[in-house]
């Protein structure tokens, strides 16, 4: 910008006069806009004034489970403002954790089986899956929103499942008996029949199986 001429005479002295024009250095601003994918803002604007011909450089800041696409703006001030938008684009390899509980034996609580470390894409939804416990049913997995600091958690809980003891005698189903899985199971008494001695029953398994159980009993 045109500062003005040095001192100029009112009227001509009897001499010759110099006159100098001087400039001051323009400024302008340098704006930049830390935005999402989706537009929103990702970080508080920058802006900040530079002479024209002056170098600038700016670090974009970081944003947790994000990765900018300018990691860095720079250049030099031209004659007018300079906008930039730097856009963050979700990580793809964001951490969670899925863990997996299996319910205590005849009481209505859970303990830690297993821990999976798993990734996913900031924002999407977890991918948990269900394991294949032996004795157990897993219950409905509910899939969460993958926080940018890799703190989500899906927890999946397992319902110890229920198995019949089933003691027959001559064909005859004579009692039942349901146990959970690896539950102690407790033999029944001796059966009796007229003019014959109880031979005793089958193998009876000390604790519950994953599947029903048939015990024969035997006279002799």
């Amino acid at each position: 910008t045109f500062s003005g001429w040095s001192e100029i005479p009112e009227t001509m002295p009897a001499k010759d006069v110099e006159v100098v024009g001087t400039f001051a250095i323009n400024s302008y601003k340098l704006t930049i806009e830390y935005v999402y994918e989706n537009g929103e803002e990702a970080s508080a604007t920058y802006s900040e004034e530079y002479e024209y011909n002056a170098e600038y450089e700016v670090t974009s800041p970081v944003v947790v489970g994000y990765t900018a696409d300018k990691l860095v703006v720079e250049g030099t001030m031209g004659a007018s403002a300079v906008n930039v938008t730097v856009t963050y684009e979700a990580n793809a390899d964001t951490a969670y954790t899925v863990k997996h509980y299996k319910e205590d034996l005849n009481v209505d609580t859970y303990t830690l089986a297993d821990t999976e470390n798993k990734t996913g894409t900031t924002g999407t939804q977890t991918s948990a899956a269900a394991k294949n416990y032996v004795g157990f049913t897993a219950g409905t997995v509910t899939q969460e929103t993958i926080a940018p600091d890799g703190t989500t958690i899906v927890e999946i809980y397992y319902t110890r499942n229920s198995y019949d003891v089933v003691y027959k005698v001559d064909g005859v189903e004579k009692h039942t008996d349901t146990y959970e899985y690896e539950e102690k199971v407790e033999a029944r008494a001796d059966e009796s029949k007229t003019g014959y001695t109880f031979s005793g029953w089958s193998k009876i398994p000390e604790t519950m199986p994953a599947e029903d159980v048939e015990v024969v009993g035997t006279f002799a």
